[in-house]
């Protein structure tokens, strides 16, 4: 596993810890078919490569609600060290939304939409990902 800083690769020497996200909205307005399984195959893959993995589907006790994600994030990069390998994947609704702060070049605003999204400030906002798993 390499770890990326700087922009050049370095072998990770520490921890290894992902945290994988699959939704298919199933009894939604606009279910999808194939995020689950998405998430099982690339959980797999990282166990394979010595991860510890937390996952967050449809299907498990913990849903990827956008409290339970925005928590499994925190949870994901609490802690970290210098040589640790962090892994986020999301399969599942994405949107652009118009940009409230004027850093968007576009205006617009890129998301994750969570299992319990209703209205666009339910969605996961791409400065929030950065701010969670990122800056840090």
């Amino acid at each position: 596993c390499l770890s990326v800083e700087d922009g050049a690769a370095h072998p990770s020497t520490g921890a290894k810890r992902a945290l994988v996200c699959g939704l298919n909205y199933r009894g939604g307005r606009y279910p999808l078919h194939g995020c689950i399984v998405d998430a099982t195959n690339i959980s797999h893959w990282l166990r394979a490569q010595g991860f510890t993995v937390t996952v967050l589907t449809d299907d498990t006790p913990t849903r990827p609600t956008r409290s339970n994600m925005l928590a499994a994030m925190r949870a994901l990069v609490q802690g970290a060290r210098e040589g640790d390998a962090l892994f986020f994947a999301y399969s599942g609704h994405g949107a652009s939304i118009t940009a409230n702060a004027e850093d968007e070049a576009d205006g617009k605003t890129e998301t994750l939409v969570p299992l319990d999204a209703v209205h666009a400030r339910d969605f996961i906002q791409d400065n929030e990902v950065w701010g969670t798993l990122v800056a840090p």
